[in-house]
């Protein structure tokens, strides 16, 4: 059982890799234009709005990123084409993977192990530029996490 204060220093330390990650990540989306890969995801996000289904004008269904298009849209709707703000579901969910990798971790290798997957991911470049793009990336990376931590404890504890 871990004392108050050790309780303290953990909620504290776990806290900082959060700003960290929403920091770094804002950062990013602060500083960079819009990837060209970015217009096919709004496009696609348009689409939805206008017709409910992620459709281009060849008639193409868009199933690339079909889950993070939907959460586009309503963002799309609200914001217009302000980058910035295009770009905060990918940031939230970039940090919702930090949380999820501590928890994930801290069970697997203790307190000491989720702090440190989580401050690894926090500060990674490659999450960092997932996080701040309009992309399915960071969501694909949350995904495959819950995906291989489900099937492990489906297949492996039992």
């Amino acid at each position: 059982m871990r004392r108050s204060g050790e309780r303290a220093v953990i909620a504290l330390t776990f806290l900082a890799l959060l700003v960290a990650a929403i920091v770094l990540r804002w950062l990013y989306i602060q500083r960079i234009s819009l990837f060209f890969d970015e217009f096919t995801t709004l496009w696609a996000a348009r689409t939805v709005l206008e017709r409910g289904l992620p459709l281009f004008p060849t008639g193409n269904f868009y199933t690339h990123g079909f889950l993070f298009t939907y959460r586009v849209a309503p963002f799309l709707g609200i914001f217009g084409l302000e980058e910035s703000l295009l770009r905060l579901p990918s940031l939230l969910v970039g940090v919702g993977t930090v949380v999820a990798i501590f928890f994930i971790g801290q069970r697997f290798f203790g307190t000491e192990g989720g702090l440190i997957a989580a401050a690894a991911l926090a500060v990674d470049p490659e999450a960092i530029a997932w996080g701040g793009r309009v992309r399915m990336y960071a969501l694909l990376q949350l995904l495959v996490l819950l995906a291989v931590y489900v099937f492990y404890q489906a297949a492996v504890a039992g």
